[in-house]
């Protein structure tokens, strides 16, 4: 689980970056050519190839690995709360439960 988090932090942080050094520099200078309106092509095309494929490849780790940390917190989450009922049996735990989404 604490790998999962980490990697999850680390590719957020990456990600992070990533929109700040490069895709902010460029989204400014379409918003000042063409005003706040202009196509998702034309953000690709000043990026260029490999920073848009860079782009695309971090948003799907982003995803990736934030999901895989929630999986394994929520895998975790009802054995944490039991093992510190064990630890203190007269106290009260505060535990989580994950909502159901429809």
């Amino acid at each position: 689980m604490e790998q999962s988090i980490s990697s999850a932090v680390d590719v957020i942080r990456q990600r992070s970056e990533f929109h700040v050094e490069k895709l902010q520099p460029v989204v400014e200078k379409l918003e000042y050519e063409y005003g706040p309106e202009f196509s998702a092509d034309l953000i690709e095309q000043r990026l260029g190839p490999k920073n848009a494929r860079v782009l695309r490849l971090l948003t799907d780790y982003n995803y990736e690995c934030v999901d895989t940390a929630i999986s394994e917190m929520e895998k975790n989450m009802d054995r944490l709360a039991e093992a510190v009922k064990k630890i203190y049996p007269q106290h009260v735990v505060v535990s989580f439960k994950v909502p159901v989404t429809q």
